[in-house]
């Protein structure tokens, strides 16, 4: 997403509560009204299934929606409505494991690196496996064109990132926060956990 796009996002995550992939999803129609003309958020619970929920928002949430929609007409003018979406993110196809699972989203900025950090390893691994059969290092061994393509993605995202003002930079952690917690990646990538505490707590015995 665009800076821009990512400060709506901010908005609405904070503004209405729900979770990222609900924002993420809105229909580029998602503005409504009820009877009294209040303005009102139609989303879809993914989690629950319960899809064209309504929310009511305040009038300056239902503003920065309005202002985005006109953000994204403008972008794609022959598109119909119906096949928008009011947060538009393209991704990047590239030819390598996993990579098409990203765009250039600042929320996957530690999962990429993650993912280049192991396939570093490995590539020292194999590289070092002086048993294994030239072949089979081969077969296993992370090609150039994958972990380069990696590093120019988190080169773009970082990029973008360095461009933005201290208050941005801020808003956009607060986000990206909100969206990993709520978010499980899977990739086909191996999983960063947390380290396992070195001692482990004594057991408790039944009196």
């Amino acid at each position: 997403m665009s800076n821009t796009e990512t400060r709506v996002a901010t908005e609405l995550l904070i503004d209405t509560g729900r979770r990222p992939d609900e924002i993420y999803t809105l229909a580029w129609d998602c503005l409504e009204s009820d009877p009294d003309g209040s303005p009102v958020l139609v989303y879809d619970n993914h989690k629950a299934y319960r899809l064209g929920r309504r929310l009511p928002i305040g009038g300056e949430t239902a503003e920065v929606i309005r202002r985005q929609q006109e953000r994204v007409r403008d972008r794609f003018p022959d598109t119909e409505p119906a096949r928008l979406k009011l947060l538009p993110r393209p991704r990047t196809n590239l030819d390598c494991l996993g990579c098409e699972h990203f765009s250039t989203d600042v929320s996957y900025l530690p999962d990429l690196q993650a993912h280049l950090a192991d396939r570093l390893r490995s590539r020292e691994r194999l590289m070092s496996a002086f048993e294994a059969d030239e072949w089979a290092r081969t077969q296993a061994m992370p090609s150039q064109v994958e972990i380069s393509r990696v590093r120019r993605l988190i080169d773009r995202v970082s990029s973008d990132l360095d461009q933005l003002t201290a208050e941005d930079r801020a808003q956009i952690e607060q986000a990206v926060t909100l969206v990993r917690r709520s978010r499980t990646v899977h990739l086909g990538m191996p999983r960063v956990g947390q380290p396992l505490p070195d001692v482990r707590p004594p057991r408790t015995h039944p009196s």
